[in-house]
């Protein structure tokens, strides 16, 4: 099977790719030019990539890409990528993730103009899926059946995912509502990474209340629920919660999170009352909602995350202990 992937440089769109690669699908990776992150695709685990430049904010309009892209994968024409298969598309490209970004609606819409040309793309190129990494923003303060998101990226990606929703076209649309994930290669502010330099450096961490409900995932189980619903014939069209079965508050996590590091350091044990500072900070652009992922959808085709919060976290330990 082919793969293009848009915002293949970032933290799971590399990760999805790898595991691609490793399962002998053929990628293509979209990437803008002179992009400052392209250097993170210079790995062995991606030696097989297949790099493409693609400025989404060049391209006019949305409907004008089925005329710029609208050749075959299969070799038509000078142009075509000449790869057979296939193809299934993976839309990561969203810029403006951080709290400062999220609150921006002139970068948020860009956002929502961009996708929507990828999903052009897609169609043009005769893609099966357009599989798009939506958000567990998009719920806000709602639920499953009417989202309220409160922040301007929550409320993009819910613009974009219905509007996907309700293309009629042979690319069959899934809207990803993807929920906390962690894992090696993550940006270096989130929590878990935040929690793993600080026991480290045996420094105290000003934390929020943590009091909402959380759900993490690590990333290669991430990844696999990418290619199930790629792969699977009884993955119908539609909205897929990607979570762990674990949800709790989110000062459970960091305890939790606290206690591996204690064990896992070898050295003094460091008290959570001293070292984790709850209630010092305040909330990020998403304010303090909790999630409440339903994966029934997602657990029916055969999914189960494989990779435990010990295991994951004794993992990032070691490799920034190696650093």
């Amino acid at each position: 099977m082919l793969f293009m992937i848009s915002g293949v440089t970032s933290f799971l769109g590399r990760n999805a790719a790898k595991l691609l690669l490793e399962r002998k699908h053929r990628v293509v990776g979209l990437v803008r030019p002179g992009s400052k992150n392209r250097e993170k695709l210079k790995t062995s685990a991606l030696s097989g990539l297949l790099v493409q430049e693609l400025d989404f904010d060049s391209i006019p309009e949305a409907e004008s890409c089925r005329k710029i892209f609208g050749f075959s994968l299969r070799g038509e024409g000078k142009e075509g990528l000449c790869l057979p298969g296939e193809l299934v598309f993976l839309h990561f490209s969203w810029d403006g993730v951080g709290s400062a970004g999220r609150s921006d609606p002139e970068l948020q819409e860009r956002n929502i103009r961009n996708a929507k040309k990828a999903f052009r793309i897609a169609e043009g190129l005769h893609a099966s899926r357009f599989l798009f990494a939506g958000s567990q923003a998009e719920y806000g303060g709602g639920g499953h059946e009417r989202p309220e998101p409160r922040s301007e990226y929550g409320k993009a990606k819910l613009a974009f995912g219905r509007w996907g929703m309700e293309q009629s076209s042979e690319t069959a649309f899934y809207h990803l509502r993807i929920h906390s994930i962690y894992g090696s290669g993550d940006h270096e502010g989130s929590l878990v990474n935040a929690l793993i330099r600080a026991h480290l450096r045996r420094e105290a961490i000003r934390l929020s209340p943590c009091t909402q409900d959380w759900n993490y995932l690590e990333v290669r189980d991430l990844s696999s629920a990418l290619l199930l619903l790629s792969e699977s014939e009884r993955a119908e069209a539609g909205i897929y919660d990607i979570a762990s079965r674990d949800t709790r508050p989110l000062r459970s996590y960091v305890e939790e999170i606290w206690r591996i590091l204690n064990e896992g350091s070898g050295g003094e044990r460091l008290s959570e009352r001293d070292y984790l500072l709850f209630g010092e900070r305040g909330n990020n652009a998403e304010g303090d909602i909790g999630m409440a992922p339903d994966t029934a959808a997602l657990r029916a085709l055969g999914f189960s995350e494989r990779i435990s919060l010990r295991q994951g976290i004794g993992e990032l330990l070691s490799e920034e202990e190696r650093k």
